[in-house]
Protein backbone atom coordinates (compact mmCIF):
# COMPACT_ATOMS: atom_id res chain seq x y z
CA UNK A 1 0.00 0.00 0.00
CA UNK A 2 1.47 3.43 -1.39
CA UNK A 3 1.24 5.59 1.87
CA UNK A 4 2.23 9.65 1.50
CA UNK A 5 3.52 11.26 4.72
CA UNK A 6 2.05 14.14 5.63
CA UNK A 7 4.34 16.19 7.31
CA UNK A 8 6.83 15.72 5.05
CA UNK A 9 5.32 17.78 2.12
CA UNK A 10 7.88 20.35 0.53
CA UNK A 11 7.76 22.85 -2.50
CA UNK A 12 10.72 22.52 -4.83
CA UNK A 13 9.35 24.71 -7.27
CA UNK A 14 6.99 25.35 -9.94
CA UNK A 15 5.97 25.09 -13.52
CA UNK A 16 5.15 28.09 -15.32
CA UNK A 17 2.66 28.28 -18.18
CA UNK A 18 0.19 30.91 -20.05
CA UNK A 19 -3.44 30.39 -19.63
CA UNK A 20 -6.54 32.34 -20.64
CA UNK A 21 -9.23 32.90 -17.52
CA UNK A 22 -12.33 32.35 -17.41
CA UNK A 23 -12.41 36.59 -17.71
CA UNK A 24 -10.61 36.09 -21.03
CA UNK A 25 -7.95 37.07 -19.73
CA UNK A 26 -4.39 35.90 -20.53
CA UNK A 27 -1.93 35.39 -17.64
CA UNK A 28 0.60 33.17 -16.34
CA UNK A 29 -0.10 29.82 -14.56
CA UNK A 30 1.85 28.82 -11.11
CA UNK A 31 1.51 25.18 -10.43
CA UNK A 32 3.38 23.97 -7.54
CA UNK A 33 5.90 20.83 -7.87
CA UNK A 34 5.31 19.29 -4.22
CA UNK A 35 7.69 16.43 -2.88
CA UNK A 36 6.11 14.21 0.31
CA UNK A 37 8.31 11.10 1.64
CA UNK A 38 6.06 8.03 1.04
CA UNK A 39 6.09 4.34 1.84
CA UNK A 40 5.02 1.41 0.55
CA UNK A 41 6.95 2.07 -2.92
CA UNK A 42 7.88 -1.26 -5.26
CA UNK A 43 11.41 -1.81 -5.23
CA UNK A 44 12.22 -0.79 -8.56
CA UNK A 45 10.29 2.97 -8.07
CA UNK A 46 11.72 5.33 -6.01
CA UNK A 47 9.19 7.48 -6.93
CA UNK A 48 5.38 8.25 -8.53
CA UNK A 49 4.63 11.64 -9.98
CA UNK A 50 0.82 12.83 -9.98
CA UNK A 51 -0.28 15.08 -11.68
CA UNK A 52 -3.58 16.66 -13.55
CA UNK A 53 -4.96 19.01 -15.89
CA UNK A 54 -2.21 20.90 -16.90
CA UNK A 55 -4.23 22.70 -19.84
CA UNK A 56 -2.25 26.21 -21.31
CA UNK A 57 1.19 27.28 -23.13
CA UNK A 58 4.17 26.58 -22.59
CA UNK A 59 8.05 26.84 -23.94
CA UNK A 60 8.16 30.16 -26.30
CA UNK A 61 5.89 32.21 -28.04
CA UNK A 62 7.49 30.65 -31.91
CA UNK A 63 8.31 27.39 -30.38
CA UNK A 64 5.02 26.73 -27.63
CA UNK A 65 4.29 23.10 -26.27
CA UNK A 66 1.81 21.65 -23.77
CA UNK A 67 2.78 22.09 -20.45
CA UNK A 68 3.00 18.45 -19.77
CA UNK A 69 6.05 18.58 -22.00
CA UNK A 70 7.47 21.14 -20.62
CA UNK A 71 6.98 19.50 -17.36
CA UNK A 72 9.86 16.88 -18.32
CA UNK A 73 12.77 19.26 -18.64
CA UNK A 74 11.64 20.73 -15.14
CA UNK A 75 11.67 17.89 -13.19
CA UNK A 76 14.55 16.53 -14.55
CA UNK A 77 16.59 19.68 -13.52
CA UNK A 78 15.26 19.22 -10.07
CA UNK A 79 16.45 15.37 -10.19
CA UNK A 80 19.92 16.38 -11.49
CA UNK A 81 19.99 18.59 -8.22
CA UNK A 82 19.24 15.63 -6.02
CA UNK A 83 15.91 16.97 -5.25
CA UNK A 84 14.52 14.16 -6.17
CA UNK A 85 15.29 10.67 -7.78
CA UNK A 86 15.95 9.81 -11.23
CA UNK A 87 13.24 10.21 -13.44
CA UNK A 88 13.92 6.58 -15.11
CA UNK A 89 13.17 5.48 -11.79
CA UNK A 90 9.46 7.52 -11.66
CA UNK A 91 6.35 5.96 -12.92
CA UNK A 92 4.18 9.03 -14.30
CA UNK A 93 0.32 8.66 -13.37
CA UNK A 94 -1.72 11.62 -15.25
CA UNK A 95 -5.25 12.08 -14.48
CA UNK A 96 -6.38 13.49 -17.44
CA UNK A 97 -6.89 17.02 -19.12
CA UNK A 98 -3.53 18.08 -20.79
CA UNK A 99 -4.60 19.81 -23.81
CA UNK A 100 -4.99 23.42 -24.89
CA UNK A 101 -4.94 26.20 -27.55
CA UNK A 102 -1.16 26.43 -27.31
CA UNK A 103 -1.95 30.03 -28.74
CA UNK A 104 -4.32 30.78 -25.66
CA UNK A 105 -7.04 31.97 -28.10
CA UNK A 106 -9.07 30.09 -26.40
CA UNK A 107 -10.15 28.41 -23.08
CA UNK A 108 -11.63 24.62 -23.26
CA UNK A 109 -11.73 22.57 -26.24
CA UNK A 110 -10.35 19.26 -26.74
CA UNK A 111 -7.34 17.92 -28.77
CA UNK A 112 -4.41 15.27 -29.18
CA UNK A 113 -1.96 14.60 -25.99
CA UNK A 114 -0.30 11.61 -27.57
CA UNK A 115 2.72 13.68 -28.49
CA UNK A 116 2.71 15.52 -24.73
CA UNK A 117 2.43 11.95 -22.87
CA UNK A 118 5.07 10.11 -25.60
CA UNK A 119 7.51 12.82 -24.29
CA UNK A 120 6.95 11.87 -20.48
CA UNK A 121 7.11 8.05 -21.63
CA UNK A 122 10.80 8.64 -23.01
CA UNK A 123 12.03 10.11 -19.93
CA UNK A 124 10.04 8.44 -17.03
CA UNK A 125 10.37 4.55 -16.15
CA UNK A 126 6.49 3.80 -17.47
CA UNK A 127 3.42 6.30 -17.44
CA UNK A 128 -0.02 5.18 -16.14
CA UNK A 129 -2.78 7.17 -17.48
CA UNK A 130 -6.44 7.87 -17.82
CA UNK A 131 -8.12 10.85 -20.28
CA UNK A 132 -10.02 14.00 -19.32
CA UNK A 133 -12.75 15.56 -20.95
CA UNK A 134 -10.81 17.56 -23.01
CA UNK A 135 -7.80 14.81 -24.20
CA UNK A 136 -7.91 13.21 -27.75
CA UNK A 137 -6.03 10.08 -28.78
CA UNK A 138 -6.85 10.61 -33.00
CA UNK A 139 -9.52 10.46 -34.63
CA UNK A 140 -10.91 6.88 -34.70
CA UNK A 141 -11.25 4.79 -31.39
CA UNK A 142 -8.36 2.03 -33.13
CA UNK A 143 -5.81 5.55 -32.46
CA UNK A 144 -6.65 4.96 -28.44
CA UNK A 145 -6.50 1.35 -28.50
CA UNK A 146 -2.62 1.40 -30.42
CA UNK A 147 -1.88 4.14 -28.01
CA UNK A 148 -2.28 2.07 -25.43
CA UNK A 149 -0.31 -0.79 -26.96
CA UNK A 150 2.79 1.54 -26.99
CA UNK A 151 5.85 1.17 -24.89
CA UNK A 152 5.71 1.77 -21.24
CA UNK A 153 2.02 3.45 -21.70
CA UNK A 154 -0.34 1.71 -19.64
CA UNK A 155 -4.02 2.73 -20.18
CA UNK A 156 -5.81 2.27 -16.83
CA UNK A 157 -9.54 3.01 -17.55
CA UNK A 158 -11.64 0.21 -17.12
CA UNK A 159 -8.95 -2.55 -15.94
CA UNK A 160 -6.09 -2.85 -13.57
CA UNK A 161 -2.61 -2.19 -15.02
CA UNK A 162 1.14 -3.11 -13.42
CA UNK A 163 3.49 -0.18 -13.94
CA UNK A 164 6.77 -1.62 -12.33
CA UNK A 165 5.16 -2.90 -9.53
CA UNK A 166 2.88 0.45 -8.69
CA UNK A 167 -1.00 -1.25 -9.42
CA UNK A 168 -3.03 0.84 -11.06
CA UNK A 169 -6.80 1.31 -11.94
CA UNK A 170 -9.09 3.92 -13.41
CA UNK A 171 -11.91 5.79 -14.76
CA UNK A 172 -11.71 8.18 -17.76
CA UNK A 173 -13.56 11.37 -17.65
CA UNK A 174 -16.96 12.46 -16.12
CA UNK A 175 -20.36 11.97 -15.44
CA UNK A 176 -21.96 13.42 -18.54
CA UNK A 177 -24.22 12.25 -21.71
CA UNK A 178 -21.63 10.30 -23.86
CA UNK A 179 -23.91 10.78 -27.07
CA UNK A 180 -22.62 14.30 -26.76
CA UNK A 181 -18.61 14.53 -26.54
CA UNK A 182 -16.20 11.84 -25.71
CA UNK A 183 -14.71 10.31 -22.41
CA UNK A 184 -18.15 10.71 -20.28
CA UNK A 185 -20.51 8.19 -19.51
CA UNK A 186 -24.24 8.63 -17.22
CA UNK A 187 -23.63 8.88 -13.40
CA UNK A 188 -24.78 5.19 -12.66
CA UNK A 189 -21.97 4.00 -15.09
CA UNK A 190 -19.31 6.05 -13.62
CA UNK A 191 -20.25 5.21 -10.11
CA UNK A 192 -20.33 1.33 -11.22
CA UNK A 193 -17.15 1.66 -12.99
CA UNK A 194 -15.18 3.32 -9.60
CA UNK A 195 -16.77 0.41 -7.55
CA UNK A 196 -14.78 -2.22 -10.08
CA UNK A 197 -11.35 -0.10 -9.94
CA UNK A 198 -11.34 -0.11 -6.07
CA UNK A 199 -12.32 -3.84 -6.05
CA UNK A 200 -9.01 -4.50 -7.75
CA UNK A 201 -7.64 -3.22 -4.85
CA UNK A 202 -4.32 -1.30 -6.12
CA UNK A 203 -2.42 1.09 -5.05
CA UNK A 204 -4.31 3.64 -6.77
CA UNK A 205 -7.30 4.36 -7.76
CA UNK A 206 -7.11 6.63 -10.94
CA UNK A 207 -10.20 8.99 -12.03
CA UNK A 208 -10.44 12.38 -13.66
CA UNK A 209 -13.28 13.13 -11.65
CA UNK A 210 -12.90 12.18 -8.36
CA UNK A 211 -14.61 13.08 -4.83
CA UNK A 212 -14.28 16.21 -4.84
CA UNK A 213 -17.12 18.37 -2.20
CA UNK A 214 -19.14 20.48 -3.80
CA UNK A 215 -18.62 24.28 -4.62
CA UNK A 216 -20.98 26.83 -5.80
CA UNK A 217 -19.88 26.14 -9.62
CA UNK A 218 -19.87 22.72 -9.46
CA UNK A 219 -21.88 20.52 -7.17
CA UNK A 220 -20.66 17.78 -4.92
CA UNK A 221 -21.43 14.07 -6.48
CA UNK A 222 -21.89 11.72 -3.22
CA UNK A 223 -22.29 8.47 -4.94
CA UNK A 224 -18.93 9.08 -6.40
CA UNK A 225 -17.66 10.10 -3.15
CA UNK A 226 -19.23 7.02 -1.66
CA UNK A 227 -17.99 4.53 -4.18
CA UNK A 228 -14.02 5.99 -3.22
CA UNK A 229 -14.39 5.63 0.06
CA UNK A 230 -15.44 1.86 -0.51
CA UNK A 231 -11.86 1.16 -1.51
CA UNK A 232 -9.27 -0.04 1.23
CA UNK A 233 -5.59 0.29 0.41
CA UNK A 234 -3.87 3.05 -0.74
CA UNK A 235 -4.83 6.41 -3.10
CA UNK A 236 -7.38 7.84 -4.78
CA UNK A 237 -6.06 10.43 -7.21
CA UNK A 238 -8.01 12.41 -9.26
CA UNK A 239 -8.44 16.25 -11.13
CA UNK A 240 -10.80 18.20 -12.31
CA UNK A 241 -11.59 20.06 -9.37
CA UNK A 242 -10.01 23.25 -9.50
CA UNK A 243 -11.63 24.33 -6.37
CA UNK A 244 -9.96 23.33 -3.04
CA UNK A 245 -10.47 19.28 -2.05
CA UNK A 246 -12.04 20.36 1.58
CA UNK A 247 -13.06 23.47 2.96
CA UNK A 248 -13.21 26.07 -0.14
CA UNK A 249 -12.84 28.85 3.05
CA UNK A 250 -10.35 27.54 4.92
CA UNK A 251 -7.35 30.36 5.00
CA UNK A 252 -4.98 27.67 3.16
CA UNK A 253 -7.60 26.37 1.01
CA UNK A 254 -5.77 27.11 -2.55
CA UNK A 255 -2.48 24.87 -1.06
CA UNK A 256 -4.10 22.07 -0.21
CA UNK A 257 -4.03 19.18 -1.99
CA UNK A 258 -4.49 15.51 0.29
CA UNK A 259 -6.94 14.34 3.03
CA UNK A 260 -5.90 11.40 5.21
CA UNK A 261 -9.43 9.88 5.28
CA UNK A 262 -8.07 6.83 7.06
CA UNK A 263 -5.04 4.99 7.75
CA UNK A 264 -5.86 2.74 4.09
CA UNK A 265 -7.11 5.48 2.50
CA UNK A 266 -5.81 9.06 1.16
CA UNK A 267 -7.30 11.25 -1.34
CA UNK A 268 -5.18 13.24 -3.68
CA UNK A 269 -6.10 16.27 -5.82
CA UNK A 270 -3.73 16.49 -8.22
CA UNK A 271 -5.41 19.35 -10.44
CA UNK A 272 -3.05 22.40 -11.60
CA UNK A 273 -0.36 20.64 -9.02
CA UNK A 274 2.56 18.22 -9.74
CA UNK A 275 3.05 15.46 -6.76
CA UNK A 276 6.18 13.25 -6.08
CA UNK A 277 5.79 10.55 -3.66
CA UNK A 278 9.53 9.46 -2.86
CA UNK A 279 11.21 6.91 -1.23
CA UNK A 280 12.47 8.37 2.23
CA UNK A 281 15.80 7.89 1.73
CA UNK A 282 15.60 9.38 -2.18
CA UNK A 283 15.70 13.50 -2.55
CA UNK A 284 16.02 16.00 -0.32
CA UNK A 285 14.75 16.21 3.22
CA UNK A 286 15.14 20.58 3.18
CA UNK A 287 11.70 22.40 3.74
CA UNK A 288 11.46 25.35 1.58
CA UNK A 289 10.17 29.11 2.20
CA UNK A 290 7.63 29.03 -0.39
CA UNK A 291 3.86 30.32 -0.35
CA UNK A 292 2.84 26.35 -1.24
CA UNK A 293 5.21 25.43 1.38
CA UNK A 294 1.98 24.76 4.20
CA UNK A 295 0.45 21.56 5.36
CA UNK A 296 -2.83 21.90 6.08
CA UNK A 297 -4.39 18.82 8.61
CA UNK A 298 -7.96 18.86 7.72
CA UNK A 299 -8.65 15.81 9.70
CA UNK A 300 -10.87 12.30 9.32
CA UNK A 301 -13.85 12.57 6.98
Amino acid sequence: MIRLRTDTRRVIGELLYRDRARDGTVGVKRVPIMVFDADGLPPAVDAVMMTADLQGSAGTDADPVLPLEALVPALDNHARNGEIPALDRTVAVLAGDFWARLDASKRGGEGDIRGAVRAVREAFLGVALIAGNHDWFGDHPSDLTAFGREHEIALASDRLVDVHGVRIAGVDGVVGDPARRSFRRPLAKFVAAVDQAARHRPDIVLLHQGPARGTDRRPEVPEIRAACLKFHGGLVVFGHTYEVYGDPNHPFAREYCMLDVRDDLQFVNATERVILAIRPEKGSPQMMDHPYGLVVDMGAL
